[in-house]
């Protein structure tokens, strides 16, 4: 009865390490162009979404802090940062690829414009009272290149066939 036991434990053992191979193995098959696309695209969604806030934020209110200004500002210069470098991974197939060198151009020209206003941000939030009738137009204007670089970084992800990452809400 103890062989018969050994063996039936044995069995299962290789059972399990086959499954947490498996696992492994198709969790794995995220990576290159399509890890790159998706996590970038999840950088330049944070990168809206603060700007998004800052603006409605400067649209309501008459004075927003300093610190506010700054800890939205400095979100939105990470992320378009950690974006860039992960579409600095693309740049190999840019080169011999006319449409991906010309979206990844359009999308690092808007973020370039983005964190130009940025700059107009941060001088913003060095004005003591009533910033927000400068601030607003800085905000939207950020908005508005940052969803032109999302606009722009969903066509290159059509065009190599690489599906949107979906998340739960």
């Amino acid at each position: 009865m103890r062989p018969l036991a050994i063996s039936l434990a044995m069995c299962g053992m290789v059972l399990m390490a086959q499954a947490a191979f498996a696992q492994r193995d198709a969790g794995s098959k995220i990576t290159g162009d399509a890890y790159r696309i998706g996590s970038s695209s999840v950088y330049q969604q944070h990168a809206y979404d603060n700007a998004q806030t800052l603006q409605y934020y400067a649209q309501q209110a008459k004075s927003v802090p300093k610190e506010t200004i700054k800890a939205h500002v400095a979100q939105i210069r990470q992320n378009v940062e950690f974006s860039n470098k992960e579409l600095a991974g693309l740049e190999e197939k840019a080169k011999t690829d006319k449409v991906v060198a010309q979206h990844l151009t359009a999308i690092k020209e808007y973020h370039a414009k983005a964190l130009e206003s940025c700059g107009m941000a941060d001088e913003c939030a060095e004005m003591a009272k009533d910033n927000s009738a400068t601030l607003a137009p800085c905000c939207v204007d950020m908005a508005k290149h940052l969803k032109a670089a999302k606009e722009e970084h969903e066509k290159l992800a059509k065009y190599l066939k690489v599906a949107p990452i979906k998340t739960t809400k």
